[in-house]
């Protein structure tokens, strides 16, 4: 079509990606990036994130719904929770007063207390849920409150290969629960289901189309066997 653009963009000296990025590693390797080329897909090494958080927090989200589904706990059975994570989720999402106590919503994205209580209260973590109204929610407040995270030496050590959380709940009638979620939902080793990617895609659509969310999904994923385009 006539477009031109930097026939050098990753080595060029000056402005050329890698030389941009050198700053911050031991240098750069060009034939990196042809390496395998035809035979090795990187997008299939690629994440999916199925919640609107920092990926740090995902397993321990994991952890938190497996632990709600399977258990059937209530908010007001908790007496504490504690999340063993890698050393990076507990640093970006367990140490700051920010991460402990967010009042913000990027502060609420970067806090695993955060977004734990929000998966044993509502059995789910989506884009409602990271608004100042939702923060400030007295139930949320409470919960988060009773969340502490600890940096665990094995899960920290299979990082960044694993991305790994266990949350441990004590009960007030003195039951002690466990969850263990060895790879976040959406990385390579633990794919989306259909479903999970269905319901993601339903709670971004719903943000502007409402109630129209789950037909424009199902009017998505027919595509391949439609005769016409739908009105989408």
């Amino acid at each position: 079509a006539g477009m031109t653009g930097p026939e050098h963009i990753l080595t060029a000296e000056d402005g050329g990606l890698l030389r941009a990025m050198s700053a911050l590693s031991d240098g750069a390797d060009p034939s990196l990036a042809a390496k395998d080329l035809g035979t090795v897909w990187e997008i299939t090494r690629m994440d999916s994130r199925p919640y609107p958080c920092a990926r740090s927090t995902h397993s321990g989200v994991d952890a938190a719904l497996a632990l709600r589904r399977e258990e059937g706990i209530a908010p007001e059975d908790i007496l504490s929770a504690r999340v063993d994570t890698f050393q990076v989720a507990w640093q970006q999402c367990g140490a700051g007063a920010g991460s402990l106590l967010p009042k913000t919503p990027a502060q609420a994205k970067f806090s695993i207390p955060y977004c734990v209580a929000c998966a044993l209260l509502y059995g789910e973590v989506g884009l409602p849920h990271f608004t100042l109204e939702w923060i400030q929610k007295e139930e949320v407040r409470r919960l988060l409150e009773k969340v502490t995270v600890a940096d665990d030496e094995g899960f920290s050590a299979a990082y960044p290969r694993h991305w790994s959380s266990r949350i441990t709940v004590e009960c007030r009638d003195g039951r002690r629960l466990t969850a263990e979620v060895a790879d976040a939902s959406g990385s390579i080793d633990n794919p989306l289901t259909p479903r999970q990617v269905a319901q993601k895609a339903a709670g971004l659509i719903r943000e502007t189309q409402g109630d129209r969310a789950e037909e424009l999904v199902e009017a998505i994923l027919s595509l391949p066997q439609a005769e016409h385009l739908p009105q989408l």
